[in-house]
């Protein structure tokens, strides 16, 4: 799914990096809070980069079986 469902934020990895920064010593909420923010954000921004090469394959796919429909018309 995506970003509507809350895919991103329930990623396993990315629960692990916003796990992992909690238990950094020395920052405070607020950087905590930002330091989610930003991974979530880097996470979203990955999975609507893979969606969109998958979008542009299935074009690649189904432009020229198009193109050759619209020969045979």
């Amino acid at each position: 799914g995506g970003p509507a469902n809350g895919s991103v934020a329930n990623n396993p990895a990315v629960l692990g990096v916003i796990g992992l920064v909690a238990r950094v010593p020395d920052l405070t909420d607020e950087d905590r809070q930002g330091v989610a923010l930003l991974v979530t954000q880097a996470a979203r921004a990955l999975e609507d980069s893979i969606k969109q090469q998958r979008a542009f394959e299935a074009l690649e796919r189904i432009i020229p079986e198009a193109e050759d429909m619209q020969r045979r018309i």
